[in-house]
Formats: C-alpha cells, structure tokens, sequence
C-alpha cells in the first residue's frame, strides 16, 4: 500500500486473497457476508460484477438508471455504492453527486443512518482524475479486471481505518 496526504493505493499483490481481509490501522476486518452492495453498471459490468459479489456472501442490488439508484439510496443504505464509469451514457462524476445529495437529506432525517461509501469502477485513473472523482463525493475507485470481492472488502477495511482517505485500488 502506498498511502500519501488523504490517500491510499492498493494494488493485487497487496490484497489479501482469503475470507477474512487485511485491515490497515488495525480496524476490524469487513466480512462481506450481510454486506450490501447497489451496483450502478451497464449490462456487461452488471453481470460480472454482481456474478462475483454474490459469489463473495455480498448481497448485490443493481440498475442502471439514476433516478432508480436515487431512490434506492432514499429507502435503503448500502454498505457500498459501485458506480461503472460508463453507464447508458450517464456522466459518473454526475451521478455521484445527485447520490451524495439523496443521502443528505436521508442523513437529515434518520439520525442513525451511517454515510454510505461510494465507489467508481473504472479500467485506469491518474492522480489528476482521483482529485476529480474526490470532489464529485466518491470514496475511491477500483480498477475493472481487480478481485472484486476482495477489492470491496479492503476497500471497506481502508476506509473503516481511514475514513477520509481516497482509496484506489488497482488490479
């Protein structure tokens, strides 16, 4: 792991490859079991993606329409929101922001409701881009081809331990 000011790189030979995660600082493991995930994906990411989540114990909620992600957002918190950077055409930084802005007003009303992570699949970032997708209100970015799995769970872990790190981990 490469961890710089508000920032963390992971690549795969850094991932732990087994049911229970490596946790930075020292946090309790993520388990993926129980965990929920939405993905927002078009249909190729969507069936891989959900193929191995749900593989991995997660339970994986899908769509590829805006306005359906913003009101599953409105009902539901998950414990991570996986947003492909090509969807139907919709703008991924976009997205993310109209989704920040529904969970706002679901944090205003529901005192106990905990501020979701989200992610960006995306194949390939540079450091200019991850300052861009940090502005929009993602929490990191994936690369496509990673481990998705295990991607998530440390993903998770990373910002359990650091929660205002950007988290970016490759394949």
């Amino acid at each position: 792991m490469i961890k710089s000011e508000g920032r963390q790189h992971f690549d795969s030979t850094e991932l732990k490859k087994d049911a229970s995660p490596s946790s930075p600082g020292g946090a309790a493991d993520v388990e993926s079991a129980g965990r929920t995930v939405l993905l927002i994906a078009d249909d190729m990411s969507r069936k891989l993606a959900s193929i191995a989540l749900t593989r991995g114990a997660f339970r994986v909620e899908v769509t590829e329409e805006e306005a359906k992600a913003a009101a599953m957002i409105a009902k539901k918190v998950y414990d991570a929101v996986l947003i492909s950077e090509h969807v139907n055409e919709v703008d991924c930084l976009s997205l993310c922001r109209s989704l920040r802005t529904c969970e706002e007003a679901a944090l205003a009303s529901e005192a106990s409701r905990n501020k979701m992570m989200i992610l960006a699949l995306t194949p390939r970032i540079s450091e200019e881009q991850e300052k861009v997708y940090s502005d929009a209100g993602f929490d990191g970015v994936i690369f496509k081809g990673s481990q998705m799995v295990n991607a998530v769970r440390n993903a998770l872990n990373a910002k359990k331990a650091s929660p205002s790190d950007f988290i970016v981990i490759k394949s």
